[in-house]
């Protein structure tokens, strides 16, 4: 009798271990089905108050579908050149010697982590050295352009807020 006790707890167990990795496959595959297709109808961009639909917002994206934009952004900048992006996260700034100026970013919080996981550089479109104090949530909303300075991109920023 407790050997077929047993015996039940353990088939019990093993079928809920199958369900748990079933329905984690059955995530998986969802969240990347909808980051497809949000990528190929442009369903993930938000319209602003202009009537510009050409706006990429990250803020009101799911963890997961915002984490596959961003890496997508960061494999194909191009692809993303000349499209307003709102992006929040913290803000940070250093010197760079190699180009005698503050660099200032916005670092965003990646999925299932604490810690900054990728930083998007940025500079203000205005004269104002206005910005918030290092570590400060913020968010930024401007046009991602291609660097000429190197390889990468940074986004040139229309409106900060913190």
């Amino acid at each position: 009798m407790n050997k077929t006790l047993k015996r039940e707890e353990r088939l019990k167990k093993a079928r809920q271990k199958k369900i748990l990795i079933a329905s984690i496959f059955t995530v998986v595959v969802l969240g990347a089905a909808i980051t497809l297709l949000f990528s190929l109808t442009g369903k993930g961009s938000q319209t602003n108050a202009d009537g510009d639909n050409n706006v990429l917002d990250l803020t009101v994206l799911s963890m997961a579908v915002r984490n596959a934009e961003i890496d997508n952004i960061l494999s194909t900048p191009e692809n993303y050149e000349g499209r307003t992006v709102k992006i929040d996260g913290y803000y940070y700034a250093v010197h760079s010697e190699l180009r005698n100026k503050m660099v200032h970013a916005i670092a965003v919080i990646a999925q299932d982590s604490c810690c900054p996981s990728v930083a998007f550089e940025f500079e203000k479109n205005s004269d104002t050295e206005n910005y918030p104090e290092f570590e400060t949530r913020a968010t930024v909303i401007g046009e991602l352009r291609l660097s000429d300075f190197g390889q990468g991109f940074y986004i040139a920023v229309d409106e900060m807020s913190w």
